[in-house]
């Protein structure tokens, strides 16, 4: 029992911290879903029912966050199901999906992955979401550039996309701001001598 409370308690901050990076993305979260209380997410964990489905808002995607609830594997065949079962539902293939796993994904996982047919869904581990990681006091801000912005920070700076620094597609800010390899990031210090700093860096492959 004491393992089944901890573990709800974990998936209820998990929910939350999902629910603060969607919203830093532009996303609009209906208040059924933010304003959802421990006791009534308790009801949800007890029928297994904990997956967050969000329909199409403003010219946002579909959004389906789908929490591994079982402690058995995760395997290639369980994320196709997923991924079959999310575009059937919405009836279309553009969703933003999103797999909260229990554990990190074996290599037949992030294999398959790598099919552009996944272009929309992003996998995290559930450490890596007990906490903002944007909320952190020594962590500078990451701002995601627009194709425009980015084409303007070339201009100024008189350089291409191969002379910017990098910054791997699997950092923590990178992965909670849904950058894909490509974009191109804007970091922000704030430095008590000097004031603010800014640099960029381009996303790229691990």
């Amino acid at each position: 029992m004491v393992n089944i409370q901890l573990q709800e308690k974990i998936l209820f901050k998990i929910r939350n911290t999902c629910l603060e990076m969607l919203t830093d993305r532009g996303y609009k979260i209906p208040d059924i879903i933010n304003d959802l209380n421990y006791n009534d997410f308790k009801i949800l964990f007890s029928n297994k029912n904990i997956n967050l489905s969000i329909d199409k808002t403003d010219n946002n995607k579909n959004i389906f966050v789908f929490f591994q609830f079982e402690d058995s594997s995760f395997g290639k065949n369980d994320l196709k199901k997923v991924i079959n079962e999310v575009h059937s539902k919405f009836d279309n293939n553009d969703v933003l999906i999103i797999l909260v796993l229990k554990d990190k994904p074996n290599n037949a996982v992030r294999k398959e992955i790598l099919n552009p047919k996944y272009s929309n869904t992003e996998i995290f581990e559930r450490k890596h979401l007990m906490f903002n990681v944007t909320k952190h006091i020594l962590v500078p801000e990451h701002i995601l550039l627009s194709k425009e912005e980015a084409k303007k920070v070339m201009e100024t700076y008189s350089c291409t996309n191969e002379q910017l620094p990098k910054i791997y597609h699997t950092d923590p800010q990178v992965k909670y701001h849904g950058m894909k390899i490509g974009d191109v990031c804007k970091i922000v210090r704030n430095n008590k001598q000097n004031g603010t700093e800014i640099s960029y860096r381009i996303v790229i492959a691990h």
